[in-house]
């Protein structure tokens, strides 16, 4: 039993380095898809064809971990990868392990609780003053290759300045930010109270060395149940592997299982992700087209400006030139106010996207509708501007609004794309 529960970690170990060097933004893509999604619905302009490429990470992490609770924290999250990594050299290296007493724990493991709740506010109400703050997006721009740690420091400053804060907490604390601060945990722990994979042991059969409490990552107080219940639970089988009776068990359905079962839930997870993103990526494609076909036929019927004609070549073959001088406004010649409250014209915005690139584009507003976005310069990568340009364009075209889920992968160019577009879109209000 020993050797086996072994060979479990080592696998787990490895599934975790599998995905911090393939999947090290996962965690921010299923959280901005959430995000998406609540401001889309407070917004009046939720649309689950549009939403839907948003949405996919996160509905396959929701319900994986409905059925087998917050495995990907403990298996696939590279931030909880780096979280365990920090703290395994906090113990060996400079001897800390410091446990937090355990009422004290139990209170600061809401503190994630209220923070989601507090972002869920500010994404309803539209308050903008935290941008930069994120560590995620610190963690995302230190992981780019090569690591921008200049564009961590300026344009993300406080951002990373929490990172710094989060590594040297986790140094002393097992998955510090895990425990208290994360609000994608917060979102797992409420999803994975229905879960049918739970650790199981009988207190009868225990004697007084709570093992299995003091190896817990997560600090639960694993003594006092014979049925782990607690959404804090990460399925990373460290109490199954140090009960030095072989009183811990998982169970699924009730019924004694394999631990290995996880490894191989979290590879179906890691195997459902990638041909998810074909389907994916082919539904884009194909939304995208009709985005562009629904475009030509409004400018031939008369609903939308010549200009609309132009939308397949601004959208499907974005041409990307790199200029430093792109003007931030055009002045716009207004033409009618529609009801939408967007004056006819053409204007010019500018926001900033990947590696603090600035990108420039122009918006033709006809009949007060968005009927054409054009790219005018941009400093952005041209990798992931050009993966988040057509798609994100077409969202804008379709919803009639600025605020459209980001393409995965590729969130900051989205997110310049998606400023630029709103700046020119303050110009255009009647």
């Amino acid at each position: 039993m020993k050797q086996k529960i072994n060979v479990f970690q080592i696998i787990r170990n490895l599934i975790q380095l599998v995905c911090f060097l393939l999947l090290p933004g996962l965690f921010i893509d299923s959280f901005n898809g959430i995000k998406t999604s609540i401001q889309a619905l407070s917004g009046g302009t939720a649309d689950f064809a549009t939403l839907f490429p948003a949405l996919f990470p996160s509905a396959l992490l929701i319900i994986a971990t409905m059925i087998f609770g917050r495995f990907f924290c403990g298996f696939m999250c590279a931030f909880g990868t780096l979280g365990d990594a920090v703290h395994f050299i906090g113990k060996k290296l400079f001897k800390l392990n410091y446990r937090i007493p355990e009422a004290t724990d139990k209170k600061l493991k809401w503190l994630k609780y209220v923070l989601l709740v507090f972002l869920i506010f500010t994404w309803i109400s539209g308050i903008g003053v935290f941008s930069g703050w994120s560590p995620w997006d610190a963690f995302g721009s230190l992981m780019s290759f090569p690591p921008d740690f200049a564009y961590a420091f300026t344009s993300m400053t406080i951002g990373t300045i929490l990172l710094l804060l989060i590594v040297i907490g986790s140094l002393f604390v097992e998955r510090f930010f895990c425990r208290y601060f994360c609000p994608m945990g917060a979102i797992f722990s409420i999803a994975s109270k229905l879960k049918i994979a739970k650790i199981k042991k009988t207190r009868t059969n225990c004697g007084r060395c709570k093992v299995c409490t003091n190896n817990c990552k997560m600090g639960i107080p694993l003594y006092q149940s014979d049925v782990v219940n607690s959404g804090e639970c990460i399925q990373c089988m460290k109490c199954v592997s140090a009960c030095p009776r072989s009183n811990v068990k998982f169970t699924v359905a009730s019924k004694d299982a394999a631990p290995l079962l996880v490894s191989v839930a979290a590879a179906s997870v890691i195997g459902l992700y990638y041909m998810g993103n074909i389907g994916v990526s082919a539904y884009e494609t194909s939304y995208n087209q009709t985005v562009i076909s629904d475009a030509l036929s409004r400018a031939e019927n008369g609903t939308a400006s010549p200009e609309a004609s132009s939308d397949a070549n601004a959208i499907v073959a974005p041409s990307v030139s790199v200029d430093t001088g792109a003007s931030a406004a055009s002045t716009p010649t207004p033409t009618a106010t529609a009801t939408s409250g967007y004056v006819d014209g053409t204007y010019t915005g500018s926001g900033t996207g990947f590696h603090n690139g600035t990108t420039t584009v122009s918006v033709t507003i006809s009949n007060g509708q968005i009927t054409n976005i054009q790219i005018i310069s941009t400093q952005d990568d041209g990798k992931y501007y050009n993966s988040a340009f057509s798609s994100v364009t077409s969202k804008i075209i379709s919803a009639q609004s600025s605020s459209v889920s980001a393409v995965s992968g590729a969130t900051f160019s989205s997110n310049g794309i998606m400023s630029a577009v709103a700046d020119a879109l303050s110009q255009a209000k009647g």
